[in-house]
């Protein structure tokens, strides 16, 4: 076999990145209540159909090259979705399935998750690339002093034009459906503990923030004991060094917004471990705070967390 050409070892080796990565990012939902959702099942289907066809399109490089650069542009195509759906969730579901309702309502607006984005930027460089290989087996009519230079040019500039558009038309699709309402800025401070710190740090945990937002109120009109419950999502940041977690540029959607008999909607704000293991057990003790978002914004909320089983003085 004749030494392979660098275009070649590069489709082959984006191919290999988009495998990685895409199972990276799915291994988890297999089995699970994401991939039996309407909406999801597909979407995860599709991104495993796309890994199989990468995994042939690796196959095929250095032998059929255009075989595998039309798989690879098929693979792209299937596990893009996903991948977006991740990025901004109440978007995509507001343009693919307008008037789902979520079990647990997520947090709105675009969440730029840095797996999430490589895997997107993995993709559109292997479509790239296998446009390119692609275009490049069709020749234009021009003069034969300029043939070389067209030979090269002309397949960069149609495969990058065709990538950018891959990734720039279903953003700016889903930010013109990304109706939602900013909440207002608040912070929290979490106080560990000297047992609960010296256990996260010895098994090499981390701790994450949630604040849920929603409104719970009773209805009267319905029956006594009856209460209506406006889930607005939940926002999860992770615990840095200084124990202390600012909530910025959070958002819930508009759609749920306008159901709230009462804007001063309310918040429950918690904290829980986690390890480098999906299933990993929490093992923090925190109190499960709650108030009304008017009175934490602008503020620092204290929570104190003890080990699970730790007396509290």
């Amino acid at each position: 076999m004749k030494k392979p050409e660098s275009q070649q070892v590069l489709q082959a080796i984006s191919c290999l990145l988009c495998v990685f990565i895409t199972v990276r990012n799915t291994i988890d939902l297999s089995g699970t209540e994401f991939s039996g959702g309407w909406l999801t099942g597909p979407l995860l289907s599709l991104a495993e159909i796309g890994i199989l066809l990468f995994v042939f399109a690796l196959a095929m490089t250095f032998w059929y090259p255009r075989l595998a650069a039309a798989l690879g542009i098929a693979a792209s195509l299937l596990a893009l979705p996903i991948h977006f759906y991740f990025i901004a969730t109440v978007p995509f579901s507001e343009v693919f399935a307008p008037g789902h309702e979520f079990r647990l309502q997520p947090s709105a607006g675009f969440h730029w998750e840095k797996w999430t984005v490589i895997g997107v930027l993995a993709l559109a460089s292997a479509f790239f690339l296998c446009v390119r290989r692609v275009a490049a087996s069709f020749t234009l009519p021009v003069s034969r002093e300029h043939r070389r230079v067209t030979a090269h040019t002309f397949p960069t500039l149609i495969s990058a034009l065709l990538a950018l558009l891959l990734v720039a038309v279903p953003l700016f699709i889903l930010k013109l459906h990304d109706q939602s309402v900013e909440v207002p800025q608040f912070t929290v401070s979490v106080k560990l503990s000297g047992t609960a710190a010296q256990r996260l740090q010895s098994i090499n945990e981390s701790v994450i923030v949630m604040a849920s937002f929603e409104e719970l109120g009773p209805m009267p009109e319905e029956g006594p004991g009856l209460f209506r419950v406006v889930d607005l999502g939940t926002e999860s940041r992770p615990l840095g060094k200084t124990n202390v977690v600012e909530f910025k540029g959070a958002r819930v959607p508009l759609r749920n917004w306008k159901r709230l008999s009462d804007k001063n909607y309310s918040i429950g704000i918690d904290a829980v471990s986690v390890g480098r293991e999906p299933d990993a057990r929490n093992i923090l003790d925190c109190p499960y705070l709650t108030d009304r978002i008017e009175s934490v914004k602008g503020r620092t909320v204290e929570l104190s967390c003890s080990l699970e089983g730790e007396s509290r003085r």
